[in-house]
C-alpha cells in the first residue's frame, strides 16, 4: 500500500496538463520528494527477501552481504522521509503562522533538499564503507550490527 501511495502522489504532481503549476507549489514538491523517498524505502521492503543474505537466519533468503549492506543504506535514507515530514511541517509554520511569501521559501527549500538528501546519503555511504550494516538477526532485515552474529 505504501508503494502504491507514494507512486499516486508522485504522479499527481508530476502528471497531467497542470504539471508545471503543480511543481510552483512548495507543499507539492516536499510532498513529492517525500513520496519518491518513501517509495525507494518502500520497494526495499519489498525485496527485502531477495536482498537479506542466503545462509541466517531467514531460509528464503537469496541474497550476499552486498545486498545486505544496500539495504541497510535504504534503512538510513528511510528517515529522510521524517526530515521531509519535517520541511513540509516548517513549510506551513512559515507560510501561515509567520506570513513568508513563496518566493522567500524558494532559498530556503532548495537548501533544505540538498541537506536532506546528501546528508543522508553521506551517512549510509559510510555505513556501507564501514560495513556496518549486517544481518540483524532479532528481524529479517539488515541494520548496524556486528558480524559475525552475536560478536
Amino acid at each position: 500500500l505504501s508503494v502504491l501511495g507514494s507512486l499516486l502522489i508522485v504522479l499527481h504532481v508530476l502528471g497531467g496538463t497542470k504539471r508545471r503549476r503543480q511543481l510552483q507549489k512548495p507543499h507539492l514538491r516536499i510532498l513529492m520528494a517525500m513520496s519518491l523517498n518513501d517509495l525507494t524505502v518502500s520497494m526495499s521492503a519489498v525485496l527485502n527477501f531477495a536482498m537479506y543474505p542466503a545462509g541466517y537466519t531467514w531460509d528464503a533468503a537469496l541474497g550476499n552481504m552486498a545486498s545486505c549492506r544496500m539495504l541497510g543504506f535504504c534503512a538510513q535514507m528511510s528517515h529522510a522521509t521524517g526530515a521531509y515530514n519535517a520541511l513540509l511541517c516548517l513549510y506551513y509554520w512559515r507560510t501561515i503562522c509567520r506570513g513568508m511569501p513563496a518566493k522567500a521559501w524558494w532559498q530556503f527549500e532548495c537548501s533544505a533538499h540538498v541537506i536532506i538528501v546528501v546528508g543522508f546519503a553521506i551517512v549510509g555511504a559510510v555505513g556501507v564503507w564501514m560495513e556496518i550494516y549486517n544481518p540483524f538477526l532479532e528481524s529479517t532485515t539488515c541494520w548496524i550490527a556486528p558480524l559475525p552474529p552475536h560478536c
